[in-house]
């Protein structure tokens, strides 16, 4: 690397090369060479040059480009990962007397991969991301399920419900609990669930009058009389400044010591959506909440659990208040395989229904979005 340009690449913190007709990669190499984190195009005989020392993205996939950089940006470690590839590669490039061996090996008609493989057998395989992650898994015990999570007492618990019936379906159990040990618990819940009649049964009454009504009478039942219907259309629902600052409002004057959110990854676009509201409004606060993630349309990747086998009785009871959606959806039978299911992880503990949470890190949460995002992008796993 000449020194014009060995200044240009110690400048940098990671170098991008989209090129589509690259047929060589020189400058892809170089970036290697100075231990940078690259990402690049696989066109041409980049792959050969940069091999698994780069991040390497199809041609023309912009989806993949913006994971790769928001990946390589937000997270420290990956960077860190990606520029020690850099410097493995470089370190076991083809010198001189390689390249001389295996033309003489050409010449005199061996095969080549038997010669080369003949004069490089002190040559160490490349460590990847892979044996990372390998080294990782050896120091995890036999079966690293997630701990039960310990719950508080006299605390503060803001939990945000997408529509009316997710707050029992998600986490019922652990907010019966929450009440249980003297929590204060309010329900934000966002949408007006007028989507939740499709095929017209109610007769005389309106879709959005029965699911309030419905969810007041679930809420009772778990000890909850604190709640806030904000009426965003079933749905359609859309940040919005004015949404914005209302959830600014809630969070500062309530005060939580946790938040419940829906997760990101379900199976619904309000879910989502209403989540990273939530969430954007926690990082401008200073991220000051625990945070977990509970499930309802998709399991998550839990890292904590609660025993809800003292108050599953109650989570089935409020269910069975929401008599609309019961008529479309076995909520009741979902729940119970759910909870059985997740009661596998109380190891520690006797209990044959439990609740699953994903806590969010302050200091990683937004890589860990990143990711899940990239699942619901057809082909980027």
């Amino acid at each position: 690397v000449s020194d014009d340009m060995g200044w240009y690449y110690s400048a940098a913190d990671i170098y991008v090369s989209t090129s589509i007709t690259e047929a060589f990669g020189l400058a892809n190499l170089e970036a290697l060479i100075m231990g940078l984190p690259v990402i690049c195009t696989a066109v041409g005989g980049v792959p050969e040059v940069v091999g698994s020392g780069a991040w390497l993205l199809p041609a023309r996939e912009p989806n993949a480009l913006v994971h790769a950089l928001q990946t390589l940006t937000e997270d420290v470690v990956a960077r860190q990962q990606w520029s020690q590839r850099a410097r493995q590669w470089t370190d076991h490039w083809p010198n001189v007397h390689t390249a001389a061996d295996a033309y003489v090996a050409m010449y005199q008609g061996y095969p080549l991969s038997k010669k080369v493989g003949e004069s490089s057998q002190d040559v160490v395989k490349l460590p990847t991301l892979l044996a990372s992650w390998h080294q990782q898994v050896a120091q995890w015990p036999i079966c690293p399920l997630p701990p039960v999570l310990a719950l508080p007492n006299q605390g503060k618990i803001l939990m945000i419900a997408p529509h009316p019936d997710d707050e029992t379906l998600g986490c019922g159990g652990t907010l019966a609990l929450l009440r249980q040990r003297g929590c204060q618990v309010k329900v934000i819940i966002v949408t007006d669930g007028s989507q939740g009649d499709p095929c017209g049964y109610l007769m005389g009454e309106s879709v959005v009058h029965c699911r309030q009504r419905e969810s007041l009478a679930a809420l009772q039942v778990l000890g909850i009389d604190d709640v806030i219907f904000l009426h965003e259309p079933d749905g359609n629902y859309r940040h919005t400044v004015t949404l914005a600052d209302r959830f600014q409002t809630i969070l500062s004057d309530y005060a939580a010591d946790w938040l419940l959110l829906p997760s990101v990854l379900d199976y619904h676009r309000d879910h989502a959506a209403i989540s990273l509201s939530v969430l954007d409004v926690w990082q401008q606060r200073g991220c000051q909440e625990r945070v977990f993630l509970y499930e309802t349309w998709a399991a998550i990747p839990a890292n904590w659990v609660v025993n809800i086998s003292n108050t599953f009785h109650l989570k089935q009871q409020a269910t069975r208040c929401y008599e609309l959606p019961l008529k479309y959806c076995d909520y009741l039978k979902a729940c119970t395989g759910m909870a059985n299911y997740r009661s596998l992880y109380l190891v520690e503990q006797q209990g044959q229904f439990a609740e699953a949470f994903m806590e969010l890190s302050t200091t990683s949460w937004q890589t860990t979005l990143t990711h899940f995002f990239a699942m619901r992008t057809p082909g980027q796993f």
